[in-house]
């Protein structure tokens, strides 16, 4: 009986997980070709925001439009009477290259005011910021004449346009192109959907439908709010349970919304369902049949061996199973004693793969060890990639020439193929490193390196010293409003060699610095913790650790506004470049 009610259940679990895991595969299909219909869109969208933009810059940056906008408003009249035809021309030209332009409008800081279709009425009543970053801004959904006897529904999308005259308001903003465009012109036509009962449409900024497969909705608000997070999955709309699928349009700030409704999204499913409640009821009446026979005949025998097989003891193990009865009962009793002398032999193979398994575990090691090296990422550059464009921007100075040389004397030392370097050759690359820092802050730093002849020709691993002085510069010393030092130091202490980084910055506080130690003391080599304060540390720590042991590493005291002491400890070492 009870291997009955475990055949039943079974059975009925095996069809119960087909049926969901049809309802899932379904169900991701279906997401899966709503993320293809709904990345068509964002091309199409993004291809046309591209035509979009290159229109409104080539108005806004042509020569004729651009002395419209910086004239003077005393001569502004004359101005626009010379330029009306040639930016008219223009404006038309440029509508020409797609039917979905209804309109273009120049509004100067200056007061000219000029439109291809008289829309600048239009323009005023959307009341629209533009922002001040170049790039063009789509408006919501409104209703405008764009020079047409009647009212429709259209987007504005304006962009700031700035003086590219030298010497006269050179990048000052001079005023704002506005482009009226129809909805459907940034889909390529009218959204259609091959499935019956689904909706697809598109939300503006204001979460207002501006483009829908179904018509009744456009024009209408739809509430985005409970569905931007999960993106996906089945809510109440309009009283009836609908699958809603949500992505963004960045360009607009707006949303793509495909719902279907339950029935329709599951009716494959639900029809699946009944055949699986009937194939069920069908399986178990021919289960039944063999399940006697199966009790009478297999089952009875099988126990009867059962008692006798049973072991006891470790001794039982070496014991041959001796039976007479059915040819069944016998092979298995065959089986088994081939299987006890195969558990046997695989204990002895097991003892000899054992040395295997040790390699695999260095590999393993080795390719932790590739990983926390490949962690050190010297963010520094980036801001001094920053450093060298505003120098450049604002003059001329032989500075540029040094940073440039510190800069890629660090690339070149960060990519050199020895994973072991001399103190020397690490020093080197902090002083270039401090180099640079202090043109980057008026030699707000001073840097000092207290270190014996001997120290110099110690082997260290490459690149352990400069995440830590990076690590004080960004969160020691730049914080502080006076005047800074870090100072390298070095001695030995019982064979091995102490380097300390001193600075007398803003020092940390007491929970981070227990914080910190915690990490330290872990034995989860990448366990990092938040906050970039604590990777460089850590990653040194971790690689300082596995290269030599668990006595070699870092330590760090600090206090709150009295600066930061970090301490590496690893062993005297001299001779040649070898790598790990």
């Amino acid at each position: 009986m009870f291997i009955a009610f475990l055949t039943i259940v079974a059975v009925i679990g095996l069809q119960l997980f087909n049926y969901n895991q049809t309802a899932r595969l379904v169900t991701n299909k279906n997401e899966a070709n709503t993320t293809d219909i709904f990345l068509q869109i964002k091309q199409t969208i993004g291809s046309n925001y591209d035509v979009v933009k290159s229109l409104a810059y080539n108005i806004g940056y042509n020569k004729t439009v651009q002395d419209l906008l910086l004239a003077d408003p005393e001569i502004l009249p004359n101005q626009m009477m010379q330029s009306y035809q040639q930016i008219s021309n223009l404006l038309f030209n440029l509508s020409t290259l797609n039917s979905g332009i209804l309109d273009l409008v120049i509004m100067g800081g200056n007061g000219a005011r000029l439109s291809l279709n008289s829309g600048v009425s239009d323009i005023e009543s959307f009341g629209a910021t533009v922002p001040q970053n170049k790039q063009p801004l789509f408006s919501g959904l409104k209703k405008c004449f764009a020079g047409g006897p009647s009212l429709k529904s259209c987007l504005a999308v304006g962009t700031t346009v700035y003086s590219n005259v030298p010497y006269n308001h050179y990048t000052e903003k001079i005023g704002t192109i506005y482009i009226l465009i129809d909805p459907a012109m940034l889909v390529g036509g009218e959204l259609e959907t091959k499935q019956e009962g689904t909706t697809v449409f598109l939300l503006d900024r204001s979460s207002q439908v501006f483009v829908s497969t179904d018509p009744a909705m456009l024009g209408h608000p739809f509430d985005i709010r409970s569905f931007q997070r999960k993106k996906t999955g089945f809510s109440q709309v309009n009283g009836k349970l609908t699958h809603i699928q949500v992505d963004d349009l960045p360009q607009m700030n707006g949303h793509i919304v495909r719902l279907i409704p339950d029935h329709v999204f599951y009716q494959d499913v639900r029809l699946l369902r009944r055949w699986s409640i009937m194939a069920i009821a069908a399986g178990l009446a021919l289960l039944s049949i063999p399940f006697f026979l199966i009790v009478n005949n297999v089952i009875s025998p099988l126990r009867a061996l059962y008692m006798k097989m049973r072991i006891k003891n470790p001794d039982d193990l070496n014991k041959a199973i001796k039976l007479r009865g059915s040819t069944e009962a016998e092979a298995i009793a065959r089986q088994f004693n081939q299987m006890m002398q195969r558990i046997m032999e695989l204990t002895n193979e097991l003892v000899d793969s054992k040395g295997q398994l040790l390699n695999s575990q260095i590999e393993t090691k080795r390719a932790e060890y590739a990983f926390l090296k490949s962690q050190v990422n010297p963010h520094f550059l980036y801001n001094t990639l920053d450093a060298i464009r505003g120098i450049a921007l604002a003059r001329k100075v032989p500075e540029i020439n040094e940073v440039t040389k510190a800069l890629s004397r660090i690339f070149r030392y960060s990519v050199k193929g020895n994973d072991f370097v001399t103190l020397e050759e690490e020093l080197s690359i902090v002083t270039a490193y401090m180099q640079i820092q202090s043109l980057r802050f008026a030699g707000r730093f001073e840097f000092e390196a207290e270190v014996a002849d001997r120290h110099l020709a110690c082997r260290l691993p490459k690149m352990i010293l400069q995440p830590m002085i990076e690590n004080a510069v960004y969160h020691g010393l730049e914080p502080c409003s006076h005047k800074s030092r870090l100072k390298v130091t070095t001695w030995e202490n019982t064979g091995d060699l102490w380097i300390r980084i001193s600075d007398n910055g803003v020092g940390v506080t007491e929970d981070k610095l227990r914080s910190l130690e915690r990490r330290l003391n872990s034995q989860q080599t990448g366990e990092y913790g938040d906050g970039e304060a604590g990777i460089g540390i850590l990653n040194v720590h971790n690689r300082l650790r596995f290269i030599y042991g668990r006595e070699y590493g870092v330590e760090i005291r600090s206090a709150a506004g009295q600066g930061t002491e970090v301490v590496l400890k690893l062993p005297m070492e001299f001779g040649g470049n070898f790598d790990v």
